[in-house]
């Protein structure tokens, strides 16, 4: 992951906004932890453009505390540049990303 690295949540997200660098990332991500018990995505499609990665599937989350289970489609995109990933972002509405990556 590049220093510099970006995490995007989508406006809908209970923490929108961007965080950016290493720290803002993994604080991104243990939030997620401290959510959840239980984080399971199955992949159903990549595809690629240029830099961009974007990868479409089903989301599997389990309350911490609650222990409801919940289940959605989410797409995940990853930009890369010299081997590093340089910006994470990630939607409810995956083929937003698609289209925005003009995989539609």
């Amino acid at each position: 992951m590049d220093p510099e690295i970006e995490w995007v949540n989508p406006p809908d997200a209970v923490e929108p906004g961007t965080r950016r660098g290493r720290e803002g990332f993994e604080g991104a991500e243990s939030a997620v932890g401290r959510a959840y018990s239980q984080i399971e995505f199955r992949p159903e499609r990549q595809t690629e453009a240029g830099d961009t990665v974007c990868v479409v599937g089903e989301m599997l989350y389990r309350g911490r505390g609650s222990g409801v289970e919940v289940r959605e489609q989410l797409g995940m995109m990853f930009t890369i540049r010299a081997g590093k990933v340089i910006r994470f972002e990630w939607s409810r509405q995956p083929k937003d990303l698609l289209e925005r990556l003009g995989a539609v």
